[in-house]
């Protein structure tokens, strides 16, 4: 699922984002709505990691702006 998220922010660009059921999509094919609680576990990780880094001084690392700005779009939809 990561390799998938890159592959699609870097396509992308800096600051673009992508609709998580794109990365769901591109893993899922026709099956895409069941890889969506993968993409959204995939990018929670991602979130959480970037949240500690950034509260520790570290900033977000990554893909670029798109990467930031997904990240903090998936933290409004985490599950649970």
């Amino acid at each position: 699922m990561r390799a998938a998220i890159l592959t699609l922010l870097a396509a992308r660009g800096v600051g673009r984002t992508i609709c998580p059921s794109e990365a769901a999509r591109l893993v899922g094919g026709e099956a895409w709505r069941e890889a969506m609680p993968g993409v959204h576990a995939a990018v929670t990780r991602w979130w959480r990691r970037a949240r500690a880094a950034e509260l520790q001084g570290r900033g977000v690392g990554g893909a670029g702006g798109a990467l930031s700005d997904w990240l903090a779009w998936s933290a409004g939809h985490e599950a649970g």
